[in-house]
């Protein structure tokens, strides 16, 4: 017979406390409050800091980081710094709505300083893949190409 309790050990610290559960879902953690969340497995790695738990805020709306699945994302001050990668590309926001890159698909797109600067190169934009299919670069119009 099996017995969920050897599967999911639970301590009760400060709170609501330290929860941790292997297997299945993956590995769960809260510490201080809702506290700490860590995934491991599935939609892989959670962190989450301080408030409501799952968010690792650090002034404004913080902190966010999601590895595997729809790929790494970062926010650091206000709406801050935006990194997705694997998937839709890399994506980055600095500073308001900041500067954004966007790197394979739809090309790369920066912003500077409010709806600031835009820069679109070679039609949706400049595509650039290491490993695999090897290197490709396109600039300009249908521009250079390496293999």
């Amino acid at each position: 017979s099996v017995f969920p309790s050897s599967v999911v050990k639970i301590e009760g610290k400060e709170g609501k406390g330290k929860i941790e559960g292997k297997e299945g879902k993956g590995k769960i953690e809260r510490k201080e409050g809702k506290g700490k969340i860590e995934r491991k497995e599935g939609k892989g790695k959670i962190e989450g800091k301080e408030g409501k738990g799952k968010i690792k805020r650090k002034e404004g709306k913080g902190k966010i980081e999601g590895k595997e699945g729809k790929g790494k994302i970062e926010r650091k001050e206000g709406k801050g710094k935006i990194e997705r990668k694997e998937g839709k590309g890399k994506i980055e926001r600095k500073e308001g709505k900041g500067k954004i890159e966007r790197k394979e698909w739809k090309g790369k797109i920066e912003r500077k300083e409010g709806k600031g600067k835009i820069e679109r190169k070679e039609w949706k934009g400049k595509i650039e893949r290491k490993e695999g299919k090897g290197k490709i670069e396109r600039k300009e119009g249908k521009g250079k190409i390496e293999r």
